[in-house]
């Protein structure tokens, strides 16, 4: 076989599966073979232990058989240390062969057999030989003495010590060995709740035998107080009678699953309660009523009736019926067990057996279905591939030879390659051309753009001033509004000034008449005349200061008012006159009798005057209302002109932000117009790159 071709290498790729599934069986069997052995060190284990709680168990017999049998006398009650005597004797050996892996174990057991040994010779032995030669109650009470001296019990105690030891050391290798088979098994779950279950029955088993040890070390802490009288030899019994029911109740919840055995376990429980009240108590109390005036025929009458004998066999048949229902459902999960796990095996081979044969079969049918989509050798197809990589588009195909699969797909990708360059490279010529066209026009856009950007910011830069210079042009015509204001006011101040000086001009005309009238009486009215020359000078000051304020506002009132600026200065001439007048009159009053004629002539071209003071003051006030309405008519053209230049400014600030928007567009347009150019560079460098790269494609 041509191990660098394709279809082995498949085969290769199929069958490292195949090894592996075949390690994964290996090791599961294997796995099963350790939890089969650590299984079978676990029922060792449950073994001993069950075997060494049965050696306590024909111990307890042996002493309890011992003790009715010296209270009674009667040899039924020897029956328990036969049958005890003759289970260890057959559970001893057996066991030190199953311990023979521990020297330990092996040489406590040698020691509990020398120790039962000496415990039947010197006391048990002695104690039975005794009593059957006893005859009369004197010898009953002796043999009560000579229990009493309690040489049983401590042989009995050191022998619970040391079986105490014995069977704790086996519970210890037995956690210890189900922690290695936690260790070493796989997730199985069969085989994990069958092993579960031997090892519930086991506990089962256990705590059973417990039970019966408790009760036999009931009856036998009673027989030890019946013949001795000494609460120690009671002991047993308190303390067993104490945990008795709880250790029953413990054991009806375990077995709860079968019903049948709890039932049989409130039978236990009825039975020892029933034993207690019928027998136990009423011995209990004869033994006390021994030490205080009965005597131990009495109590040997009395346990001769084998009451309690009846209750404990019964107690001892119902346990042993328990434990032998305990024991058989241990033997059927053990089966069931070992099915399962011969089960287990069985199934991994055939899935193995079945996965070899199914990947054996995938594999070829692979190898065969891809040989045929490669469509011809791999290297050649590498060949080819590696040539149209380095880019030699060159190699000619025979048309008339048949090809499919990746072959065929190799060869079409190469001439559509060598389609696509040709195509690419006509296509490249073209773009580069494009690109130096585009590029020529976006350097003359990106000019005029230049260009027209420095147009905005120099307009704009002209706004500013004409924004400016509208500002302060509106600012003046605000100015000119307030001042056309004033001269309004100053105007209808003016009017109602000059019909003042109407009124006072009328005033002088009747008082320059009244003179005319008077100056027949002048001579009689001198005082008089002085008093009006008074008022006439004072007049006269008046009309001087108005001519003063006239000429100011005709001087405010500009073109408009010099008309009125020569009435002014013609009324402040008549001021003068008035004056002159007055001063005349003075002197005509110095010379009034010698001068009236003049003083009447005088008097008379005063009138005229008045007169004409009179016409002309009252053109002046039709001057000035002329003049009023022309002020009025100027502020309100300046309001006019105000909202003018206020619209024109705003105009002016719109056309300013329109132009830094347009600025703003511009420089955009402009920056855009570079990044454009250079993209447009960064492409024609592009299109140079991927013109190297086509040349490198031979066609």
């Amino acid at each position: 076989m041509n191990f660098g071709g394709h279809k082995s290498k498949i085969l290769v790729g199929v069958g490292v599966p195949v090894l592996m599934l075949f390690i994964l069986c290996v090791v599961t069997i294997t796995s099963i073979n350790s939890i089969k052995n650590t299984e079978a060190w676990v029922e060792h284990t449950n073994e001993v232990i069950t075997t060494a709680d049965k050696i306590l168990v024909s111990a307890i017999n042996m002493e309890t058989g011992m003790r009715g049998y010296l209270l009674a006398g009667k040899d039924n009650f020897l029956a328990p240390l036969i049958k005890g005597e003759k289970n260890i004797a057959q559970l001893i050996g057996p066991l030190q062969k199953k311990v023979s892996d521990n020297p330990k174990q092996v040489q406590r057991l040698v020691t509990l057999e020398k120790l039962l040994g000496q415990w039947k010779n010197n006391v048990v032995d002695s104690n039975v030989s005794l009593r059957r030669e006893i005859s009369g109650a004197t010898t009953v009470n002796d043999l009560a003495s000579i229990v009493g001296q309690a040489k049983g019990k401590r042989y009995f105690d050191k022998f619970r010590s040391q079986i105490d030891t014995f069977i704790n050391r086996e519970r210890n290798l037995l956690d210890k060995r189900k922690s290695d088979y936690k260790v070493s098994q796989e997730k199985n779950k069969q085989i994990d709740s069958a092993i579960d279950w031997i090892t519930h029955t086991y506990s089962v088993i256990n705590e059973a035998q417990g039970l019966l040890a408790n009760g036999i070390d009931m009856e036998t802490g009673m027989r030890g107080y019946l013949l001795t009288g000494k609460m120690e030899f009671l002991e047993p019994y308190n303390r067993s009678s104490g945990i008795f029911s709880d250790k029953a109740s413990a054991l009806a919840k375990t077995v709860g699953d079968n019903p049948a055995q709890v039932k049989l376990l409130d039978d236990i429980q009825a039975t020892i309660g029933t034993w207690r009240k019928d027998v136990v108590d009423p011995l209990i109390a004869l033994r006390g009523e021994v030490q205080s005036g009965k005597s131990m025929d009495d109590l040997a009458i009395l346990i001769g009736q084998e009451k309690g004998k009846v209750y404990f066999d019964k107690i001892r048949k119902t346990l042993l019926a328990f434990v032998s229902e305990e024991t058989e459902l241990s033997a059927l999960r053990k089966t069931e067990n070992h099915s399962v796990t011969s089960n287990t095996i069985l199934t991994t081979l055939i899935i193995f057996i079945s996965g070899f044969l199914l990947s054996v079969l995938i594999g070829l049918y692979l190898a065969n279905h891809v040989l045929r989509q490669v469509g011809g050798e791999p290297n050649e197809i590498a060949v080819l591939a590696t040539k149209i990589s380095d880019g030699d588009l060159t190699t000619k195909f025979d048309s008339n030879q048949k090809v499919e699969g990746i072959n065929h797909a190799v060869q079409v990708m190469s001439e559509n390659l060598k389609q696509l360059t040709g195509n690419i490279r006509e296509a490249s010529i073209k773009v580069s051309t494009t690109v130096r066209q585009i590029t020529g026009a976006i350097s003359s856009l990106t000019s005029a753009a230049a260009e027209q950007a420095a147009a905005i910011n120099q307009t704009t830069s002209t706004l500013e001033e004409i924004k400016a210079t509208s500002n302060q042009t509106l600012l003046k015509a605000q100015a000119l509004g307030e001042t056309a204001d004033r001269t309004s006011e100053e105007g209808d101040r003016g009017e109602e000034k000059l019909q003042q000086t109407v009124g006072a001009m009328q005033s002088i005309r009747e008082k320059v008449q009244a003179i005319a009238d008077t100056n027949l009486e002048l001579s009689e009215q001198t005082k008089q005349i002085g008093q009006i020359t008074a008022a006439v000078n004072n007049i006269s000051h008046q009309s001087k200061m108005l001519s003063i304020n006239a000429s100011i506002e005709a001087a405010k009132a500009g073109e408009a008012g010099k008309g009125f600026s020569v009435v002014a200065e013609e009324i402040g001439n008549l001021a003068e006159q008035s004056e002159e007048s007055t001063g005349q009159v003075e002197k005509i009053l110095e010379s009034i009798q010698a001068a009236t004629s003049r003083a009447l002539m005088a008097t008379e071209e005063g009138t005229n005057e008045v007169d004409q003071g009179v016409e002309l003051v009252e053109q002046t006030s039709e001057i000035m209302v002329t003049l009023s309405e022309a002020i009025h008519e100027t502020g309100t053209s300046c309001q006019q002109i105000v909202a003018a230049v206020r619209q024109e400014s705003v105009g002016i600030e719109q056309i300013a932000t329109a132009m830094n928007d347009i600025n703003e567009a511009t420089t955009q347009s402009l920056t855009t117009a570079n990044d454009t150019k250079q993209a447009t560079e960064n492409l024609g460098e592009a299109v140079e790159d991927l013109e190297s790269n086509i040349n490198a494609y031979k066609i």
